[in-house]
């Protein structure tokens, strides 16, 4: 919502400065004699000359909207949010990362257990999902320990637990290291992720007290 804002803001201030643009005969004709006293053409020699002072007052006043124009171009730019996805390659190079990283957990004895009879395909889609969402920006009103519990739910009830979420954290990282992502991309992607661990953790110790 505020990137959307900033959007508006950014095309406002552009628009304004813009519709100035299209003012400065007019603008011109008003401070031409104030323009003319500053001695516009000795400010302007090298860049513009003028030979009057009404042509001088426009090319000031256009040098100086331009400016203006430009500034407010690059602040906006500047304030557009690069997302982590984009950052590591984005959705193809998700992708392949999701790719990799399933063929890792699967060959791991720790974990593949809780993938036996599991539709793959359909797996490595929610996955290429979730970290699209985690890598970019969550939605408002979207609980992602809450749909984390959710979906675990009955594997919590066979023993899933918090050490196979470290052994599913450890292999994201060496797929991410093996695709050759920066160190601190993936720092922070394991900040993002990392709380999710205790999800692991209460959902396994709500499991083992629901069997007592």
């Amino acid at each position: 919502m505020w990137r959307e804002q900033r959007e508006v803001i950014c095309f406002a201030s552009m628009k304004l400065r813009l519709s100035t643009l299209i003012l400065l005969p007019s603008l011109a004709s008003a401070f031409a004699p104030t323009v003319s006293s500053w001695g516009v053409n000795t400010i302007l020699q090298g860049t513009t000359r003028a030979d009057s002072a009404d042509e001088a007052a426009k090319a000031f006043l256009m040098d100086q909207t331009w400016e203006q124009l430009e500034q407010t171009q690059a602040e906006c730019e500047n304030e557009k949010k690069v997302y982590l996805l984009e950052k590591i390659g984005g959705p193809a190079a998700l992708e392949a990362a999701v790719e990799i990283f399933y063929e890792k957990i699967v060959a791991d004895p720790n974990v593949a257990k809780f993938f036996d009879g599991v539709d793959m395909d359909k797996l490595k889609a929610h996955q290429r999902d979730f970290l699209t969402l985690a890598l970019t920006e969550v939605p408002e009103g979207v609980d992602v320990p809450k749909m984390m519990d959710t979906k675990h739910s009955q594997f919590f009830k066979q023993g899933l637990n918090e050490t196979h979420f470290d052994h599913v954290a450890g292999h994201l990282v060496a797929t991410l290291d093996g695709l050759q992502v920066r160190k601190d991309y993936i720092d922070e992607i394991v900040a993002i992720v990392s709380p999710l661990r205790a999800v692991f953790e209460e959902g396994a110790a709500k499991a083992a007290q629901a069997e007592c």
